[in-house]
């Protein structure tokens, strides 16, 4: 949010022990304001005050129309996604040409991994997709704590499709990383439209710092999503039986694992430096564990635990945000 000049003003008293301070010229003629306008007075989290004109209270809906038909199809489709991330409300895809039936498809698709685009108005040349939700209801907090959910499940459920040797569940988790993304999408867009709206920032209660570290360590969470469906296609091409040594080591690698990604978010969302430096060492017990493993175990073995590891360093990230973490000074 860029901050224009300061200007400092005095505060006047009324009887009764009413403050009043005035407003700036050039701000209230640039709002088209005078006497008997409304304004929306919003203390923020860190107790601003952040006045908004009620013309402008209502956030403007933003719209772009995207050309038909594309040079390339896959264009076209980040072309939304960029529209959509940067917190465009209204997108019209419209041209000469009839969208064409497999487009059309390819499109509505694509809509899915973006959560709250719904196709609104549709003719033979255009197609308007509508964002239906209110910003002002949706948390980062309550996207970042599902995608920590989901993740979570993920690799715990990843050992144990390996374990017992469940073709099922390995689909399933696979499924379970498009929803990451969809939450990730939504995440971003939300985060994207708080920093430079102060009203909306007011009402979510956050930061422009606050919303910084939810975009990094959202974006952990994805990864550790990919990482997990990723080993879970090793999993699923892999042919190779488990010893009763090999399926107690995994399970004991995912119960650590579990405890090192719940641990940094409790660090993450507290901002607890001791929590923090628990994820370390907690990854170093882990790291130690899967290393001495290497001398007698089968490669596909030891790549699920360097997967397992993988995620593990993720969690570092995540827990690296809640305090900066310098070396002991003896």
């Amino acid at each position: 949010m860029k901050m224009e000049t300061v200007e400092l003003r005095k505060i006047q008293e009324m009887g009764g022990g009413t403050a009043l301070v005035s407003l700036p010229k050039s701000w209230v003629k640039k709002n088209n304001l005078r006497r008997g306008s409304i304004v929306s007075i919003e203390r923020s989290s860190d107790d601003r005050l952040i006045i908004t004109p009620q013309t402008s209270n209502q956030r403007k809906s933003k719209e772009i129309v995207l050309g038909y038909p594309p040079k390339y199809m896959h264009s076209l489709l980040n072309e939304i996604t960029a529209a959509y991330l940067l917190g465009y409300n209204v997108i019209r895809i419209a041209g000469k040409d009839r969208v064409s039936y497999k487009d059309r498809g390819t499109i509505k698709n694509a809509m899915k991994f973006l959560m709250g685009l719904e196709i609104v108005e549709e003719d033979a040349c255009s197609i308007t997709i509508q964002f239906l939700l209110e910003p002002s209801n949706i948390h980062p907090d309550k996207l970042f704590m599902r995608m920590h959910a989901i993740t979570l499940g993920m690799h715990k459920d990843m050992i144990v499709s390996c374990i017992e040797n469940d073709e099922k569940l390995l689909k399933d988790i696979q499924g379970r990383d498009d929803e990451v993304d969809r939450l990730y999408f939504l995440l971003v867009r939300i985060i994207r439209s708080t920093v430079p709206d102060a009203g909306l920032a007011a009402k979510l209660g956050v930061s422009a710092l606050e919303c910084l570290d939810y975009r990094v360590a959202a974006n952990v969470l994805e990864a550790i999503g990919d990482t997990s469906a990723e080993i879970t296609k090793q999993i699923a091409n892999a042919r190779f039986s488990l010893s009763e040594g090999d399926k107690h080591l995994l399970l004991e690698v995912s119960n650590s694992l579990s405890n090192i990604q719940e641990t940094a978010v409790k660090a993450f969302l507290t901002k607890k430096a001791n929590e923090a430096r628990k994820v370390l060492e907690l990854h170093d017990d882990l790291s130690t564990k899967i290393r001495d493993q290497r001398a007698n175990k089968s490669d596909s073995i030891l790549s699920i635990l360097s997967g397992v590891n993988t995620i593990a360093k993720l969690c570092v990230d995540i827990a690296d945000l809640a305090f900066p973490l310098y070396p002991t000074v003896r």
